[in-house]
């Protein structure tokens, strides 16, 4: 039996339940748009607008920048860096939605699957009670099959301002660190870890955060290789996964596995597939601060090599 069952779920799951949406079921849109800034490499939005205009039906919104804060973190131009989780998340959360670990949560994105497996990263990495899936496929997939939609504002959402207390997962638990811990992983080469981004950026082909290249030491594995782009963006197979993370030369069920990006969204992609998918036991720790505070210091280790 998988380690964590049904964290990954797909459309006709879904639509076979749509009935219990809203009682014991929540969906959650948790789409973000990027935006270019002048001298940042993007704005992370609320997506909104796009929520409004069409959505799963009895879909609710999560801001996932609300969660979110620099910490003191700078890049390049000093600019705050904008994706740190909050510190009393677990509050903030609860006191917004009401979740209190009753009902099971359906998290989907209306692109990648990046912003709803950096909720569900938020979520257990912070030891949020309750169920939480992924929605496989997410919105695009749901919407080819005709599965039902609606559009507008939302209806008004009561609920009571939850109180949570963090649970201890039954697994290792999916991380988030800091800079300090990839300081001192980079000296030591005691796991292995991950640039997620574009096989050119980790060559240095971009400057998008401010410098060229991939933090030293690190393998490339972007997190499009995980899902399948030609078709909804769904989730490779454990086997197909597989392949992919060896060809990065990562061996299986390694020590541990760290992963960044750009601002610590995208890199919840592999690490998702390795704690879901591929079931593996190891802890799997997200930078969160990721390249937008590490190219912001021009003392940091990077390299364009292999």
């Amino acid at each position: 039996m998988p380690k964590l069952p049904l964290a990954l779920v797909g459309t006709e799951w879904l639509a076979s339940r749509l009935s219990s949406v809203g009682t014991t079921l929540r969906v959650f849109d948790c789409t973000t748009r990027l935006e270019q800034g002048e001298q940042k490499p993007y704005k992370a939005v609320p997506a909104r607008d796009t929520f409004e205009e069409s959505r799963i039906q009895g879909a609710e919104f999560i801001d996932l920048v609300k969660y979110s804060e620099s910490k003191g973190a700078t890049d390049k131009w000093g600019n705050d860096v904008q994706f740190q989780l909050m510190d009393n998340f677990l509050d903030a959360f609860g006191n917004d939605t009401g979740i209190d670990g009753s009902q099971h949560i359906i998290l989907y994105s209306k692109s990648k699957p990046m912003w709803a497996t950096r909720m569900w990263w938020m979520l257990h990495s912070t030891g949020y009670p309750g169920q939480y899936s992924v929605l496989d496929g997410g919105f695009q997939k749901w919407s080819a099959e005709k599965h039902p939609t609606e559009s507008g504002p939302p209806k008004p959402v009561t609920h009571n301002p939850a109180s949570i207390t963090a649970v201890k997962p039954t697994l290792s638990v999916p991380r988030i660190v800091g800079k300090s811990e990839m300081l001192k992983l980079v000296s030591t080469r005691s796991a292995p870890y991950i640039h997620t981004l574009s096989k050119d950026s980790y060559s240095g082909g971009s400057e998008m955060y401010g410098r060229c290249g991939h933090i030293t030491g690190a393998a490339s594995l972007p997190f499009s290789e995980c899902i399948d782009g030609d078709n909804f963006d769904l989730f490779k197979s454990k086997e197909e996964l597989e392949s992919v993370f060896s060809s990065a030369g990562i061996p299986p069920q390694p020590a541990a596995l760290y992963a960044y990006c750009g601002g610590g969204i995208s890199a919840t992609v592999p690490l998702f597939a390795a704690c879901v998918i591929m079931e593996w036991d190891c802890p799997l720790s997200l930078y969160d601060g990721s390249l937008g505070e590490w190219c912001g210091d021009v003392s940091l280790p990077m390299s364009v090599e292999d």
